[in-house]
Parts: C-alpha cells; sequence; structure tokens
C-alpha cells in the first residue's frame, strides 16, 4: 500500500500531537530529613490509669427515627457545627447532624439517578463541601451543607480511598489490581491528580502481592486539612502535598525493630502477624499526639501516644474507674484538637451494662443520652478529650 506525502505527514503530525499531549507522571518528590522515629514498646507501663491520659469524656447520642437508621459507622468527619456520619455498609448512607446529636438531613441516594451512586466507596471533605466517591460509576459528586449538588467530577484511573489537597489535587490510594490504560502506575500506591483528574504525579510502590487478600486496614488520612499515608505494610507514615511527601513518623518497635517485610501470600501475612506485633495502620494525628493502634499477639490492639512537645511515647492501658472507657477503641476519628471521637453502637453499651450487672455490678451513667439507649437506637458518639 502506497501513501502519499502529505498523508504520511498527517499521521505523523497527528501520532506527535497524541504523544505530546499526555501528560508525563512523575515520582512525587519524597522529603524524608525531618522524620521522627517513634518508639512503641510494648512493655512501657508508666500510665497506670486511663483517666490520667484524658480530660473529659463527652455523649453525643445520636438521633433515631426512620429516616435515618445507621446500620454502623465507618466514617465521622466535622465541618464547623455539623456532624457528618458516613455508613458505607450497611445504610449506605451519608447523614447530618448538629453537634447534638439532632438529625438535619441526607445526602444523596443509592441508585443511577443523577447525583447518586451504585457503590459508596469513600467520602471526604474539601473546604465546607462534603464529596462522594463512586467507584463503580468512577465519579465523584460533591454536596453543600444542606445536601444541594454542587459539581460532579468523572475519572478513569480506578482508586479507593482519596482526600482533597486544596481546591484543585486529589490524592487517591490506587485501587489494588492492574489498570490496562493506566499499567505505568500499577506498581505505586498513590497518585495525585488534578481536577481534570489527570495524574499528575504517583508515589509508594506497594509492597505486597497483588492476589493477596489481607491489606492493611487504612492507608489513606486526613486531618485538620493534612493528608497522611502509609505504603501498604511499610512503617513509615508520610504527609502528602500537591508536589511532594514529607516523612514524618517512622515506627519501631521496642526491643526489636518493627521489621520491614514483604508478603507473598496471605498464609504468610496471616502467620507472621499471629506472632508478631504490627501496625495495621491505625492512627490518629491531634494537635498535640499522635495516636497509634498495634496489633500484638495474646494483647489485641494496644494504643500508643506521642506527646509532640515532649518526643514521648506512652502506652495506654486498659484500666479506668470510668465506665466509658470500656469503649475506648478503634476506628478513632479526630474533633477539634485534642479530642478523639469513637462510634460505639447502642446494642454494645446495652450488652455491656447487662453483663456487668449479671454479675452484681450496678452502673449508672452520668449522661442521660446512655441511660435512654435502647438496641433500637442511632449508634453514640463518644468525646475523649486529652
Amino acid at each position: 500500500m502506497k501513501y502519499s506525502y502529505n498523508t504520511v505527514l498527517l499521521l505523523f503530525t497527528t501520532s506527535l500531537l497524541l504523544f505530546s499531549c499526555r501528560k508525563p507522571i512523575s515520582d512525587l518528590m519524597v522529603n524524608d530529613s525531618s522524620v521522627e522515629t517513634i518508639t512503641l514498646d510494648v512493655n512501657e507501663k508508666s500510665i497506670k490509669n486511663l483517666d490520667d491520659a484524658f480530660k473529659t469524656i463527652k455523649c453525643v447520642a445520636l438521633e433515631t427515627n426512620d429516616n435515618n437508621l445507621i446500620g454502623q459507622i465507618d466514617d465521622v468527619f466535622f465541618i464547623d457545627s455539623t456532624i457528618i456520619v458516613v455508613d458505607e455498609g450497611i445504610a449506605k448512607a451519608v447523614y447530618l447532624f448538629d453537634n447534638s446529636g439532632k438529625f438535619k438531613g441526607r445526602i444523596s441516594f443509592n441508585g443511577r439517578g443523577k447525583h447518586e451512586y451504585l457503590q459508596l466507596t469513600h467520602v471526604f471533605r474539601r473546604g465546607k463541601s462534603i464529596a462522594i466517591n463512586d467507584l463503580i460509576r468512577r465519579e465523584i459528586n460533591f454536596f453543600d451543607l444542606n445536601g444541594k449538588p454542587i459539581k460532579t467530577i468523572k475519572y478513569k484511573l480506578p482508586f479507593n480511598e482519596v482526600e482533597s489537597l486544596g481546591d484543585n489535587y486529589l490524592a487517591c490510594n490506587i485501587y489494588r489490581g492492574n489498570s490496562k490504560e493506566f499499567s505505568n502506575l500499577n506498581d505505586y500506591s498513590f497518585v495525585i491528580l488534578d481536577d481534570e483528574t489527570d495524574p499528575v504525579y504517583a508515589f509508594g510502590a506497594d509492597n505486597s502481592n497483588p492476589d493477596m487478600i489481607l491489606t492493611r486496614v487504612k492507608n489513606l488520612y486526613s486531618f485538620d486539612n493534612h493528608v497522611y499515608c502509609t505504603v501498604n505494610f511499610d512503617n513509615v507514615i508520610y504527609e502528602l502535598t500537591k508536589d511532594s511527601a514529607i516523612a514524618k513518623y517512622r515506627l519501631v518497635m521496642s526491643p526489636d525493630l518493627l521489621k520491614e517485610v514483604k508478603f507473598e501470600t496471605t498464609e504468610e501475612a496471616l502467620e507472621y502477624t499471629s506472632e508478631n506485633p504490627f501496625f495495621f495502620g491505625f492512627f490518629t494525628e491531634l494537635k498535640d499526639y499522635s495516636v497509634f493502634g498495634l496489633s500484638v499477639p495474646n494483647e489485641g490492639l494496644i494504643h500508643f501516644v506521642y506527646d509532640h512537645k515532649t518526643k514521648e511515647t506512652r502506652r495506654l492501658p486498659l484500666e479506668s474507674q470510668n465506665p466509658l472507657f470500656a469503649f475506648f477503641s478503634t476506628p478513632m476519628f479526630r474533633n477539634g484538637d485534642n479530642t478523639i471521637v469513637v462510634p460505639v453502637n447502642s446494642e454494645r453499651i446495652l450488652h455491656y451494662k447487662e453483663m456487668l450487672e449479671r454479675a452484681g455490678i450496678k452502673i449508672v451513667f452520668d449522661d442521660e443520652n446512655l441511660e435512654k439507649l435502647t438496641r433500637e437506637s442511632n449508634p453514640v458518639l463518644l468525646y475523649y478529650e486529652m
């Protein structure tokens, strides 16, 4: 087949234009000059009582009615005086409450209509707006605090968790598995997108086998407009910006270093974690403290508090005089400067109370909201101020 000079020139020019229009993907610049090494010592016992580590405990009972029945709470965050509650798995809904727990409304619905979602994959905030990521439809819908749609962003690169980096960029935890269209990103854990959903930077080689079913519980976090990430099974926590990854904390275990490991199979990972302390990604960043949850064989999940001022780390004990500390557990969320928020199902609170009463221990909660709970009540939010 013969081609004219003009045809060849047109094909060459078109190919050149297509190639030159593709935005190159750069590795995110890594800054590890100020990383802090944090030693998590399972034998550390300097705090003898949980009451010594916290100032106050407050309870907010979320109003219950037929329009806002919550099965479980997967995420909680706060914008001004609004509490945003996410139930991804059961109700598949996003609810709004005021600071007292009074129901204000629901954002969007499961469905195929405009601004609806087929899968409530992840919910995050951008400024004073709420964003819902739908992995199946490959789109993010933004809403104001009254539930009114603002805009929709469509994307091609599949990702689970996503957080906002200012007004024009998104930090995304790439969906596990290979993507043919974005094969150049298959070996990365995170990608920074601009608001046109074009990949700009990539970061973090995932050191786990894509076929494994065991992964870290969480790898992407947002606290007080700062975004943090951990590469799967790595022990360094990074803060992400639109053009850099700043190594913040390196976790080590006393007396032995928390090992850098790479698992080839799920069975290998389960065997290792059943015999060794392991960081599964439980992390909460406050203004003056960082809280880490470490899985310890034969002890369960142990919490450690790192003081940013003194640079000391303390293990939080299980003992307390206050029965509300019985519900201090993960997942944890941040409110204000130094307050941890823990959602607790009403069933769990009532079961705990009945268990103690059968043992002859009578408990009367100081908060009247807890005394009014039934098994049909929505979950309660407990605020622990450090």
